[in-house]
C-alpha cells in the first residue's frame, strides 16, 4: 500500500471491527474492496470522515476516531476524540488523543476554535470598557451594568 502524500509504503493497520479496512498513523484509510486511500469527505462540523461498507450496511466513521481506536484502542467511557491543535482535518496520531469534553472545550477556548457567546450588547460592554479606562473598579461596574466582575475583566483583558 501506498500513501499518497508521498508515494512510499506506509504501513496500514487494520480498523478493528472493520474487516477490509485499515489506516494508517496519518490518517489515511486503506480499502481492500477498491484496493486504494478512501477520499474523505468533510462534516458540517469540518471533520474529516469516509462511508465504510460493513455487514449490516454503510455509514460514516469520522477518521480521527478511527485512528484513535485502531492505534489507541477503543474510546474510553466518557471521552471524545481530540485534536491537539485544534485542527479537525489533522488526524495525525501525533495530534490525536482520547480526553474528556471538558478538556476539548479547554483546548478550543486556549487555541481561539471556539468563542463563547456574548450574551450582553456591544454597547454594555463599550461602556464597561469606558468606565474601566476612566478608573472604575471591577466591582463597581459590574454592579452599575449588571453583569459579573468575571465580565468585565474578560471585557478588560481582551
Amino acid at each position: 500500500m501506498m500513501s499518497e502524500n508521498t508515494g512510499k509504503a506506509t504501513p496500514f493497520t487494520p480498523i478493528p471491527n472493520c474487516p477490509g479496512y485499515a489506516v494508517n498513523e496519518s490518517g489515511q484509510v486503506w480499502s481492500e474492496k477498491s484496493n486504494k486511500v478512501l477520499s474523505p469527505a468533510t462534516s458540517k462540523k469540518g471533520y474529516l470522515y469516509v462511508n465504510l461498507s460493513l455487514p449490516g450496511g454503510s455509514r460514516k466513521h469520522y477518521t480521527h476516531r478511527l485512528v484513535l481506536s485502531t492505534f489507541r484502542g477503543a474510546c474510553p467511557s466518557g471521552m471524545e476524540g481530540c485534536h491537539f491543535d485544534g485542527n479537525k482535518k489533522n488526524n495525525s496520531l501525533n495530534n490525536l488523543r482520547w480526553d474528556y469534553p471538558q478538556n476539548n472545550a479547554q483546548d478550543n477556548l486556549r487555541l481561539g476554535a471556539y468563542k463563547p457567546p456574548n450574551k450582553y450588547p456591544d454597547e454594555v460592554r463599550g461602556a464597561a470598557i469606558s468606565l474601566r479606562k476612566s478608573g472604575q473598579s471591577y466591582g463597581r461596574i459590574a454592579k452599575e451594568l449588571g453583569v459579573s466582575i468575571a465580565t468585565v475583566w474578560n471585557w478588560d483583558h481582551e
